[in-house]
Formats: structure tokens, C-alpha cells, sequence
């Protein structure tokens, strides 16, 4: 029996769902307002919905289009944001515009629209103008110009970078245009940027522009005037007074363990009694070490945080000669040059280029780097020396060092080729170059030291994308200098120089670590200091490349005999003994040579030229050997003699090193001067004494704590080539 719940309509749950059905309002009837909503809204003032703005609109697209990329929907991506072209022209440099126009490039490139592709880098161009941020440069650039230089866009482009100098970054800006497909483009861009206040990283990177020095002599010139000024320079200076003794201070910041401070330990060594030193450490001090190699040894040692402090000292001391080591690179002192604060101001070892200070009289070069048909390039005259400008070295023992568990390891089976340069010299050609020398070499590994893990990250996905397996490419950040040579000693086969600015420092470590260094060639002075290196230890032909293709195929020619490469090997081994490269002692008189030249010219007031300084003899008189024996005595332990006998075998014999070498075969590395036992052997002072005798067989004997036969006739007589060799009632020669 069914219940009546009409007039008790909640008595039962399932009656009360009924009713409730029954009373409501069909989905398609419109809601009815109370009356009460009704009134509220006919007192409320109307407000009109606000049409949506630029800023709105832009918002709007980038949610659209935000994960268009990830979800690749290239023409949805076109569909959306062609019609907002002028709108995001408009709206640079927000960072909003610049992402969907990137966003643009990249649809259309993705869809084949190459033509609409270059047509918006060319709209971006011409109608951004001033707007156009530096994080669009490198791909605009590729755009406007990928077969030839388009001159309007070109000038249009150089009106911008005019305008917009204040306002962009600089560091991105010269990272991208070095990355431009035509140097012709470079070159411009650059020249008109010649007159911007870039400071110290546009004067690194500038190197690897593919610039000629011509245009890299405009820049530096261009940058000394708006940095300082342009002092007058007159041909004719006034006299100075110069001292008897003139007094000579060296100004930089790397006089600690780093190669140039190693080096002015040694011009400590071989300070010549005429000559006063002074060194000034600008900022990075260690002051326990610097204290010990020049304070306790009589040089004048000042440290300072700053160039002002460095200015304070050089206007208070009254010094004849300023050597600056720093040139142009980072964090450069030419302040100090100008204006003038010493009546002779020279720079040496850093950046052998000009300069463009007008009060700096001479830089020191060498026949290579700086060659007597190449003046136009320079402001400055050059103190030329007969060899290298560079100088190694020769006390460093890397046999003495265990190389360790370091990132840089050969592969069982495999070769290893490394490039150990700063990152920011590898220009895409460069990869090119090593993806080619890879692919023809599968057995052949490629190492990269890189000096920040963002370098690394780049380098990785720049083989990554030419499908390189990523074993085949090891990248590390580096290690201290003594086990990183240790290290490149045991595992590196060869050395690979970037292209547009080959190593300096970095190739004369790579030769004391005895390995090979391939190099290209270009007609600029950072470009030709490879090929004055490889001279210096008779490997130019071997080593030095003219072309691309050439320094593919040498180091190709390399890997693939490795009988060259071991001779190679070996022949460096044998000049890191002898080459004037690694001859302080030889260098130090040159260099004070050229020094006294320049303080001469000073005192006439007249620099009227360059100096070309005359080598010094190193062959000693010819001693006549009558008898079975005959004896060396050399000053110093560390000296390398070189014996030319009669028949034109070479002997040289290193102490210091341990080392007896017969023309270019080594015979031992454990050899050592007999020690002295109940007054058989006499030493004079601090000579050390080599003593040859005659065999049974009538071959030459060295004789040590263990004697070494030579295997070479006794000579009738002998040439001893060492500057610091002395004989029995001689003195070196001096000419």
C-alpha cells in the first residue's frame, strides 16, 4: 500500500526525491534572477568589458604558443603568430617579443619557408633598428647573408650596433659575430665597432675574429685614444737623464708560478751587473713565494691591488726603463702607459701586436711574428730579436713529476689528440676540421680542456649533433700545470692548435711535455707564433700548416704512421735539451742587448728605427785533442754542451737532466757526473767537470758514475757549442 506524502512531502527519502525532480527547471530554460538580484543590478553603473592592449596580447600568444616547440606543431605555431608580426616588431627588446621571433625562425625553418625565414631576419633588421637585442644577432646575421654580403643590410646593421651600444651586451655580442659564416662581415662589423668603449673582453676575444692586422692596428688605436687620449708623439723626444746604472721595472700581474713570473726568476739569475731590476705585482699576489724569489735576492718588489696604487709607485720611484707583460690582454695595464712615466717604455711576452699607445717606444718581437716587411702593422718600433720572442723554462723537470688519475686518458689500443687552448679560440671551423680528422681516424680520441662546465656542455653537443659517440670526446677542466704536463707527456699522441689563433704558451708547454703541436698559419702576429716556435726547434715543415686542408692532412699523415710521429717525438725530446728555445741564459743577453740599444736611442732623443739584435756566438775555440782524454768544464750544471766532432757527429750531454744523446738517438737518461772520491777528480768552485777518454776500440767514452760509451770514433778535434762553456785558459766567447 502506497503512502500519500503530498502534504508531508520529506516524510520519506524516496518520496522527497521524487518531488524534487518533479520541481525542477529543465536544462534548457533560462535561470530566473530573484527579485531582489534584479533591483541590484538595475542601481549598479555600467562598465564596459576593457579591450585587450599590446601587453595583453602579447601575453596571450606566448600562452598559446609556449609549448609549440615541445610538442612541434610548426605550422600551428606560424598560424599563430604571423598575424602579430608588426606587434612583436614592435614590442623588442622585451624578452617576450624576442622568444616568438625566434619561435617564428625556427617554424619556418622547420616547415622549409626558407624564403619567409630570411624575409623576417630582414624585417627584424630593417624595422627593429635600435631595438634589436644581441641575443638575435647570431641568427639575424646567418640570415641576411648566407651567400654573399648584403651591403645595405650590412650598413643598416652598423647603424644599430652605433646606436645601441649602451644598451647591449657585449661579452654575447662578440661571441656571436666571431660565429659569422663570412669574415668580410666580421671584419666591418668590427671596424665600426672600433670606436666603442668595450674594455678588456673585446680586446681578447677580437683575436679569433679572423681580422688582419692592418684592421686589428685601426682597433687598438682607435680604443688608446678613447681610453686615454691621444697624446702627441713627435719623432724627436727630449734628452733624458738616465743613470749609470739604469734601473728597469717589470709591471703585471702573473709574477707567481705562471710562465712569466717563472721567467723573470730567471732574468734574476742572469741580471747582468750593469742593470738595476724592479717588479711591480699588480692584484693576484703569493706573497711567501714572491718574497723568497725576489725580495731575499736584492729586486725591488712592490705589490698593489690596483693600477692607481701601481701609478703611485711609478710617479714616486724614478725608474729609466717601464717593460709592460701584460699588452692587451685581460685586465691590461696600459693606463700606466700614458701619460708617459718613464723616459723608455717597452712591452714584451704577452702580445707581441701593436698596442696603439703612441708613448709606448718599442715592442719586443722576433724575424717571425714581427718581419721587417710587416712594420705597417705596428705603432711602436720593435726591439727584433734573432730568435723566439718567447723563452722556456730549462730548470722545469717533467721527469721528476708522477703523472696522476686526471680526465685526459688514452684508451687501450687507442690514439689521443688534444687541443689544451682557452675555449673561446675554437671557432666552428676548427670543429669542422677535428669531426673530419675523427672520421677518417676511427681509432683516434679527441680530448678538449674546457674552463667551465657550460664550455664543456657546448662542446658535447656540438659532436653529439654529428653523431660522434660521446667516449670518442673526453672534456675536462683542467689541473695544475706540473701534473697536467705529466699527464699530457704519458697519454697525448698530439697536440691540435685552433685555427684563427694557435697557443702561445699553451704550445710551448705542449714542447716541454715532448709532444707535437699542429698548427695553421695566418698572416697575422698571433698567428704566426706556432710557426716561430716549430723553427726554433727545426719542426716547421712538419708541424706549420698554410691551408685548412693541409692541417687536416698533416695531422691525418701523423696518426696514420706512427713511426713519423714517434721520430717527431723524439727529435722534440732532443731540442727541449738544446734549442735556443729552451736557453735562458742566451735569451737574457739578447734581450738586455736590445734593452741597452733602446736606452742609447733614448739618451740621443731620437728613435729613429727598429733594433735588430746580433746573435751571440756560441761556438767556443776548436780545441785539438792529442792525447786519450780530454775534459769540459761548465759553469753550471743546467748547461747543455753540444760536441760537434770532427766527422760531424753531434754529442750532447745535459747534467742537469741526466741525458746523452748521439745525434738524434737518446743513449741514456740516467747518466751523472762522477762524484768526487779521495781527490781523483777536482772541481773548481762551482764548475762541473765531463771527462772524454779513448776506448780499447778507439771509440769515445764519457766518463761518469757510469760510464757511457759514446760507439763514435775519438776525434782528432772538437767544436763545444754551449755559451757557458769553459776550457782550460779560455773565457766565452762575447761577440
Amino acid at each position: 500500500m502506497q503512502r500519500h506524502v503530498q502534504d508531508r512531502p520529506f516524510s520519506h527519502s524516496f518520496a522527497a526525491a521524487q518531488v524534487r525532480r518533479q520541481h525542477r527547471q529543465p536544462h534548457n530554460q533560462p535561470h530566473t534572477p530573484s527579485p531582489l538580484a534584479r533591483s541590484v543590478v538595475a542601481t549598479a553603473p555600467h562598465i564596459p568589458r576593457r579591450p585587450l592592449n599590446e601587453y595583453d596580447t602579447l601575453k596571450l600568444l606566448v600562452e598559446r604558443v609556449k609549448n609549440h616547440r615541445s610538442e612541434y606543431v610548426p605550422t600551428q605555431t606560424i598560424i599563430q603568430l604571423e598575424p602579430h608580426i608588426p606587434l612583436l616588431l614592435k614590442s623588442l627588446p622585451s624578452p617576450a617579443a624576442i622568444s616568438m621571433i625566434e619561435l617564428l625562425l625556427w617554424a619556418y625553418d622547420q616547415c622549409g619557408l626558407y624564403d619567409k625565414m630570411r624575409g623576417m631576419a630582414k624585417r627584424v633588421v630593417q624595422e627593429g633598428q635600435n631595438k634589436m637585442p644581441s641575443v638575435l644577432w647570431n641568427r639575424v646575421c646567418y640570415l641576411v647573408a648566407p651567400s654573399k654580403c648584403d651591403r645595405s643590410l650590412l650598413g643598416q646593421t652598423a647603424q644599430w650596433l652605433a646606436g645601441a651600444v649602451d644598451a647591449i651586451d657585449h661579452t654575447n655580442l662578440i661571441h656571436d659575430v666571431y660565429r659569422l659564416p663570412h669574415r668580410e662581415i666580421a671584419a666591418r662589423i668590427m671596424l665600426v665597432m672600433e670606436h666603442f668603449p668595450l674594455g678588456d673582453t673585446f680586446t681578447l676575444h677580437r683575436l679569433i675574429m679572423g681580422l688582419t692586422s692592418e684592421e686589428l692596428r685601426r682597433i687598438a688605436i682607435q680604443q688608446a685614444m678613447y681610453n686615454v687620449g691621444a697624446p702627441k708623439q713627435t719623432a724627436s723626444l727630449p734628452a733624458y737623464a738616465i743613470r749609470k746604472r739604469p734601473k728597469i721595472v717589470f709591471t703585471g700581474e702573473d709574477f707567481n708560478a705562471r710562465p712569466t713570473g717563472l721567467l723573470i726568476r730567471r732574468f734574476i739569475d742572469h741580471l747582468p751587473p750593469d742593470m738595476e731590476l724592479a717588479v711591480i705585482q699588480i692584484g693576484n699576489p703569493t706573497p711567501s713565494e714572491n718574497d723568497y724569489s725576489f725580495r731575499t735576492k736584492g729586486v725591488d718588489y712592490h705589490e698593489v691591488k690596483s693600477p692607481e696604487e701601481a701609478r703611485t709607485i711609478l710617479d714616486r720611484n724614478r725608474y729609466d726603463a717601464i717593460v709592460d707583460t701584460k699588452g692587451l690582454m685581460f685586465k691590461n695595464h696600459c693606463c700606466l702607459l700614458q701619460p708617459r712615466r718613464a723616459p723608455l717604455q717597452v712591452h714584451w711576452l704577452a702580445y707581441p701586436g701593436t698596442l696603439g699607445v703612441p708613448t709606448l717606444d718599442y715592442t719586443i718581437g722576433d724575424p717571425v711574428v714581427t718581419p721587417v716587411d710587416g712594420r705597417r702593422q705596428l705603432v711602436e718600433k720593435v726591439i727584433r730579436m734573432p730568435e723566439c720572442y718567447q723563452i722556456n723554462d730549462d730548470a722545469f723537470r717533467i721527469d721528476t713529476i708522477s703523472p696522476t688519475k686526471g680526465a685526459m686518458r688514452r684508451r687501450p689500443g687507442r690514439m689521443l689528440i688534444a687541443c689544451v687552448n682557452m675555449n673561446y679560440k675554437i671557432c666552428p671551423d676548427t670543429i669542422l676540421a677535428w669531426q673530419q680528422i675523427l672520421r677518417t681516424c676511427p681509432h683516434v680520441d679527441l680530448a678538449i680542456v674546457c674552463r667551465s662546465k657550460k664550455s664543456k656542455a657546448a662542446i658535447a653537443l656540438a659532436f653529439k649533433a654529428a653523431h660522434f659517440r660521446s667516449e670518442r670526446i673526453q672534456t675536462h677542466l683542467g689541473q695544475g700545470r706540473p701534473q697536467f704536463l705529466a699527464n699530457m707527456r704519458r697519454d697525448v699522441d698530439l697536440v691540435v692548435d685552433p685555427f684563427r689563433c694557435p697557443g702561445h704558451t699553451t704550445a710551448s708547454d705542449a714542447f716541454t711535455a715532448g709532444v707535437p703541436v699542429v698548427s695553421l698559419l695566418t698572416d697575422t702576429y698571433h698567428g704566426s707564433v706556432a710557426q716561430s716556435l716549430t723553427r726554433q726547434i727545426g719542426l716547421e715543415k712538419e708541424l706549420t700548416a698554410m691551408t685548412s686542408a693541409d692541417y687536416v692532412s698533416k695531422v691525418i699523415n701523423l696518426l696514420q704512421h706512427p713511426d713519423q710521429l714517434n721520430s717527431v717525438r723524439s727529435k722534440i725530446r732532443q731540442q727541449r735539451r738544446w734549442s735556443t728555445l729552451y736557453d735562458p741564459k742566451r735569451y737574457m743577453d739578447h734581450f738586455w742587448d736590445g734593452i741597452r740599444a733602446a736606452l742609447a736611442a733614448t739618451k740621443r732623443g731620437v728613435i729613429d728605427g727598429d733594433i735588430d739584435i746580433k746573435p751571440r756566438h756560441r761556438f767556443t775555440p776548436v780545441p785539438i785533442v792529442n792525447s786519450n782524454a780530454f775534459t769540459i768544464k761548465s759553469i753550471s750544471n743546467r748547461a747543455v754542451v753540444r760536441l760537434v766532432f770532427d766527422d760531424d757527429t753531434q754529442v750532447m750531454v745535459s747534467e742537469f737532466h741526466g741525458e746523452v744523446w748521439v745525434g738524434e738517438r737518446q743513449l741514456t737518461d740516467s747518466f751523472s757526473v762522477m762524484q768526487e772520491e779521495e781527490g781523483k777528480v777536482k772541481k773548481l768552485g762551482d764548475n762541473h767537470e765531463l771527462r772524454f777518454t779513448r776506448s780499447s776500440k778507439g771509440t769515445c767514452v764519457l766518463q761518469g758514475s757510469r760510464p757511457v760509451l759514446l760507439g763514435i770514433p775519438f776525434p782528432k778535434s772538437v767544436h763545444i757549442e754551449d755559451s757557458v762553456v769553459l776550457l782550460p785558459g779560455e773565457s766565452p766567447s762575447k761577440e
